[in-house]
């Protein structure tokens, strides 16, 4: 496949995922608000790969805290040759320490999902969809206990 055909089946892939990604986003917003964050609308933060954010604030703080972000990673940006997607979600603190960080399969040859199979592709969207957003929100409680505890 050149870098045109593989450019244009990862927009393909972006226009298709990125509400998905931001509506995923949103949810995991909700949750975060019911365990006292202030979390922002999810946004489309799209560079050179297709991303979703959502930036959460302590409650009563215009400053934020922390990014959840979902991204659509290529494997040609990392320099490998299969013409392949992933899936990742992070969760990094402002300042640029990483909470959490989820990619299936990484440092694996099965990191990456051939852009041609659109079978396994949603499988691995799904194990980015299927989080459990309490256990994110426990994560995130926990890391931050650990900063203010004696």
């Amino acid at each position: 496949m050149n870098e045109e055909q593989f450019s244009a089946k990862v927009d393909e892939l972006g226009s298709h995922y990125m509400p998905l990604m931001l509506a995923r986003l949103d949810q995991l917003g909700e949750i975060l608000g019911r365990h006292g964050y202030d979390p922002r609308p999810a946004y489309d933060m799209t560079d050179e790969q297709y991303s979703a954010w959502l930036t959460v604030h302590l409650p009563d703080d215009d400053e934020p805290v922390f990014d959840v972000s979902i991204t659509l990673e290529e494997s040609r940006t990392y320099g490998d040759e299969l013409d392949g997607i992933a899936f990742g979600l992070g969760i990094v603190e402002y300042g640029g320490l990483i909470i959490g960080d989820l990619q299936p399969y990484n440092y694996t040859k099965s990191v990456w999902v051939c852009v041609d199979d659109s079978d396994e592709i949603a499988r691995r969207w799904s194990l980015i969809d299927q989080c459990d957003d309490h256990e994110i929100a426990a994560l995130i409680e926990r890391h931050y206990a650990s900063k203010v505890a004696p």
